[in-house]
């Protein structure tokens, strides 16, 4: 948005804008504040007195909203500043705001003595260093805004801050403008000079040292200092009595009358007959056995039916073919729009960007096999794959590397952007919530590495640490992970349990323990074992309850460097004599946290 810098010469005199003032006010503690109501106002002065030893804090409030940090500039600077920490007259911009308010922040002692001004007036200080000029973004309202009052006079001036185009000191207002050697883009206008203009849309060309004019009963329609000149479009050019039109190197000699019929003209000047069902039209050349003129060529009849051949004597044809309305055959004799079995389709040569252009049509969709056409209603690309239309899918913006795509539509246009999911090959992450499955449907989640034993292990009296089965897994180096389980357990007369943990290498430490009914007389107990880093070692030993119980085992794990290999293993020792017996449906789950 550019500048606008207003130079504001303001009359001398009292001024007449709306004013009010209000205090005095008195701070003498900390987070104090004082308030004025600013609403329809445009600036604010202060006055701000007493002994002192304080921070304060400007704010502007709006419809009832907290209030928020503003600067104010004191009347001896041009040098906005954050907060006030001595006495002195400051102003600040109160535009749109509701409240103005100081607030101590940091107060030492004192008594800090407030006084407000507000005024609907825009502060010369406020916009600039001098005295009666400065800049404002934009302004709205009449010009009585621009002065002390609406009788007040002087001088505006409109600098425009970035680089303007042209040159001239006068600003061009919508009505009757006066412009010099303006240079107009893309302009819409309905007449020049009294020239109607219409409003289809179309290209007129004309190159140097060609003056176009008329039309006239009897006069000049087009005239010309060059000695070739292309024609294109419908409608009469030749109109005068025939006599030699075309020489051996195609350029127009004299003029030629209208050939009743539609007459082919050959290089002689001479009729050549009415159209046949093939004619043919030959471009002369600079001498015989040159390269054909580069040029456009636009051949149908009446019915827009028939085929174009373009077939250079020799060397290389730049043309353009005109289709007048798709019916007919671009490049191939055979029916249908298909090329000849080798036809190449070649743009490789184009450095334009709209080298290639679908066929557009509002809700266009792909019918037939090998088709692609643009939907412009929808604004999709559509071809058909498999014998079915299909829409192409278009990434809004250059993908970003492991990151899981999604669709986006708005307004029937579908485009492909990124999700806030990541697959790096070993991690899917997200930092959104994930809900998944219905409270009556199928679980939502198959956890194929939770463990869970189907039937009950044998029974087990070795002291030796033994994995339960399935309660193992791989874990990675340096990762920390949660272990929970629930393990049914049949204890023997005098059969004590502990529970210990297998892994890779050295642990950096982990923290194991149990509990349950596995306390004298089956009361609840807990055994652990704390902060350790070689594997294996045990928690405490039960007490010798022969009982069943329901044992639920915790650890929190800090794998080492070294990954599996050796898996991590929940395991159970027994007390070399008696028996115990992990159940079926033993189940553990076991997260990584980093």
């Amino acid at each position: 948005m550019k500048k606008l810098l207003l130079i504001l010469f303001i009359a001398l005199g009292p001024p007449l804008l709306a004013q009010n003032w209000t205090g005095p006010f008195k701070l003498t503690a900390n987070s104090q504040c004082v308030s004025a109501t600013v609403s329809g106002q445009a600036t604010v002065m202060m006055s701000v007195a007493g002994t002192f030893s304080a921070t304060i804090q400007p704010k502007v409030a709006i419809q009832g909203q907290a209030a928020a940090n503003v600067q104010v500039t004191p009347s001896t600077s041009t040098t906005a500043q954050s907060t006030i920490t001595t006495t002195g007259m400051y102003k600040a911009d109160v535009a749109s705001a509701d409240i103005f308010q100081l607030c101590t922040t940091s107060y030492a002692s004192g008594t800090v003595t407030v006084y407000f001004n507000v005024s609907q007036q825009i502060s010369t200080g406020l916009i600039a260093s001098g005295a009666s000029s400065g800049s404002v973004t934009s302004f709205t309202g009449d010009s009585a805004g621009l002065f002390n009052n609406a009788a007040s006079t002087g001088a505006v001036t409109l600098s425009i801050a970035n680089t303007p185009t042209g040159t001239g000191a006068v600003l061009v207002e919508q009505t009757s403008p006066s412009l010099i050697t303006p240079a107009l883009g893309a302009a819409t206008a309905t007449s020049v000079n009294g020239l109607t203009i219409s409003t289809t849309t179309g290209t007129l060309t004309i190159p140097n040292g060609v003056t176009l004019t008329g039309p006239a009963s009897s006069g000049t329609v087009l005239t010309s200092a060059v000695t070739n000149v292309t024609f294109t479009g419908d409608g009469t050019v030749l109109s005068s009595t025939p006599s030699t039109a075309v020489t051996t190197t195609g350029t127009l000699t004299a003029a030629l009358a209208t050939p009743a019929g539609g007459t082919v003209l050959n290089n002689t000047g001479a009729a050549a007959g009415a159209w046949t069902a093939t004619p043919s039209l030959t471009l002369g050349v600079s001498s015989a056995g040159g390269t054909p003129t580069t040029g456009t060529i636009k051949l149908f009849n009446a019915a827009n039916t028939g085929s174009v051949t373009l077939t250079p004597a020799s060397g290389t044809i730049a043309a353009t073919i005109t289709v007048p309305d798709g019916s007919g055959t671009m490049w191939s004799s055979v029916a249908n729009n298909v090329s000849d079995a080798a036809a190449i389709l070649n743009l490789s040569g184009s450095t334009g960007t709209a080298a290639f252009i679908l066929p557009s049509n509002t809700t266009n969709t792909a019918t037939s096999a090998g088709v692609c056409d643009y939907d412009s209603t929808n604004k999709n690309v559509h071809c058909n794959v498999n014998a079915a239309d299909s829409i192409l899918l278009a990434v809004a913006a250059a993908p970003t590397t492991n990151v899981i795509p999604k669709y986006v539509v708005a307004s029937g246009n579908t485009l492909t952007v990124g999700s806030s999911i990541t697959d790096n090959g070993t991690t899917v992450s997200t930092a959104e919530p994930i809900v998944v499955g219905t409270a009556a449907g199928s679980a939502g989640i198959t956890d194929k590495s939770a463990g869970f034993l189907a039937a009950a292990m044998g029974a087990q009296t070795t002291a030796t640490c033994t994995t339960i089965t399935g309660m193992n897994w791989n874990i990675a180096a340096s990762k920390n992970y949660v272990l929970e389980c629930k393990i049914p357990v049949t204890l023997a007369a005098t059969a004590t349990l502990q529970f210990c943990l297998n892994g890779p290498g050295t642990a950096t430490s982990y923290t194991l323990e149990d509990d349950g009914g596995l306390g004298a007389a089956s009361v609840w107990a807990q055994f652990s074992t704390f902060i350790q880093t070689a594997w294996q070692t045990k928690t405490g030993a039960s007490s010798a309850v022969a009982t069943d119980s329901i044992v639920h085992v915790w650890a929190g794990i800090q794998n080492g460097s070294t990954a599996s290999g050796t898996q991590l293993a929940l395991q159970t020792a027994a007390n070399g004599t008696n028996a115990i017996t992990v159940g079926a449906n033993a189940t553990c789950s076991l997260t990584q946290t980093n």
